[in-house]
């Protein structure tokens, strides 16, 4: 016999709490696995005589008015729903006759109006259909039976546009059209009303920044814009007066600003004074009482190697508009040392024409002034009159550019041929006396210009 199938039986002994707890553990229902979903396989010999699909399971649609929330959240879910509704409700505008959607086909705002313009390249039966669709069937009837044309329609929807979601910035309606329109007039609070309704209930990620003209389906983009009036027939005349008054006080402004420059300018300029006849006392510099005379004194300043002689002297200077007598110094630097003593500056004489024959025949082979032209140039008078000549010249063949010759059908008056003459025989002495006034090698006289190292000069110092 096999003694281990007659072992003796053992018995334990447990406390009551593990006995309650060994109890609750049995009672307990083990969670059940979820059944994997049947799908169909063609191969299966189980699916062979019938198909199994998983049925999917229904979802619970988000109902507001269904939702169980708390007594003090019900405000909440009623404001959600009224804004909701809203919402909806600003999908169109809705007054003065008139219903226009606030958005386009694919859901995006409508910022503005549409050009009358763009709105004229469809024909005339879209343009009915679009205004039985914003005012109904009977203003579809009216405008058929008093035969009104595309541009009447046309105005009419960019009026009824304007009223809904605001005017174009391109816009032209009203400024020339002699017709009078059946839609409400658009005002100010009108418009400024659509225009926050339709950006304020707008879908927030669908904001994108303004465009200045959006196309539509039947209004291409190479559509020509207007040309635009000029800026003060746009204005209204409260703006021109108001820009006239702008004017005035930008113009009052600047002759502030000038006075006050003028003003600090000649403060400056007093204090300088001052100091001047402050140093001039000092130094018992300041001239006598008579009007030529002038007193000098020689400073020496070895630190700077140089001595200075300082002459005060008596110059007539503009004093409130007249010209008063005023004392002045002036200061000239002499160095010690001759190599750092500057050239005296020359002394700038006007131009001249030397006497005797200039030309290339002339007398005037061996002056060496024709290497810098003094001697040689235009005289004060003839530069004045020859700078007459041309502005003269330049008018008339501003208004008749083919003068003297005139074109078929044009006339001349007498005056203008008198001037013309005197003019040319005028220039015709000037060119005698100057030859050499548009040539670049030769000087105004006709001399030839002297360079340096040429064969000329070579021949003249043999």
């Amino acid at each position: 016999m096999d003694p281990s199938k007659n072992k003796a039986r053992q018995t334990n002994i447990i406390d009551d709490f593990e006995a309650i707890a060994l109890a609750q553990q049995g009672q307990r229902k083990k969670p059940q696995k979820k059944k994997k979903a049947v799908t169909f396989q063609p191969h299966s010999p189980h699916n062979l005589s019938r198909r199994t699909q998983a049925k999917p399971i229904p979802k619970k649609r988000f109902e507001v008015s269904k939702l169980a929330v708390a007594p003090g959240v019900a405000s909440n879910t009623k404001t959600t729903s009224a804004a909701i509704m809203a919402h909806e409700r600003q999908e169109y505008f809705d007054g003065d006759g008139i219903r226009v959607p606030l958005y386009d086909i694919d859901g995006r705002n409508r910022p503005y109006a549409r050009l009358s313009s763009a709105i004229l390249l469809r024909n005339r039966d879209q343009l009915l259909d679009i205004v039985e669709d914003y005012a109904g069937a009977d203003k579809r009837k009216q405008i058929e039976a008093e035969e009104r044309d595309k541009k009447y329609i046309a105005d009419w929807i960019e009026q009824a546009e304007t009223i809904a979601m605001g005017p174009n910035p391109d816009s032209k309606l009203g400024q020339d059209s002699s017709d009078e329109d059946e839609v409400a007039p658009v005002t100010s609070s009108k418009v400024k009303l659509a225009s926050q309704q339709s950006a304020g209930h707008a879908p927030s990620k669908r904001k994108r920044p303004r465009r200045k003209y959006i196309p539509t389906p039947y209004s291409p983009q190479t559509t020509k814009k207007q040309k635009s009036q000029p800026a003060e027939e746009q204005l209204p005349q409260q703006s021109k007066v108001a820009h006239i008054e702008d004017n005035l006080h930008a113009e009052h402004r600047v002759l502030q600003v000038s006075n006050a420059k003028r003003t600090f300018l000649d403060q400056i300029n007093a204090e300088r004074e001052a100091n001047l006849f402050a140093f001039m006392n000092d130094v018992q510099l300041y001239p006598d009482v008579q009007e030529t005379s002038e007193t000098s004194r020689v400073v020496q300043i070895p630190e700077n190697r140089e001595d200075r002689v300082l002459t005060a002297s008596w110059q007539r200077k503009p004093i409130e508009g007249s010209h008063a007598l005023r004392p002045t110094l002036h200061d000239t630097p002499i160095a010690h040392n001759p190599r750092d003593r500057k050239p005296p500056k020359p002394h700038n004489q006007p131009p001249f024409l030397n006497e005797g024959t200039h030309g290339r025949h002339g007398n005037c082979g061996i002056d060496q002034n024709r290497r810098t032209g003094r001697g040689h140039q235009l005289s004060r008078e003839n530069e004045v009159t020859y700078a007459k000549y041309l502005d003269v010249r330049g008018k008339i063949l501003q208004h008749y550019p083919t003068y003297p010759k005139i074109k078929p059908g044009e006339e001349v008056n007498q005056d203008t041929r008198d001037a013309w003459n005197d003019m040319e025989r005028y220039f015709t002495s000037f060119r005698a006396k100057y030859p050499g006034n548009q040539v670049n090698h030769l000087w105004p006289c006709g001399c030839e210009k002297l360079r340096f190292g040429s064969e000329e000069e070579e021949s003249e110092e043999e």
